[in-house]
């Protein structure tokens, strides 16, 4: 589960790295 988990977190840090890259771009 621990592993699991940490594959989960590693996709969300990435989804989250991308809305904050699409939203510096649309601010820009």
């Amino acid at each position: 589960m621990i592993f699991g988990f940490i594959g989960v977190g590693r996709m969300g840090g990435g989804l989250a790295r991308n809305l904050i890259k699409a939203g510096k771009e649309v601010l820009v």
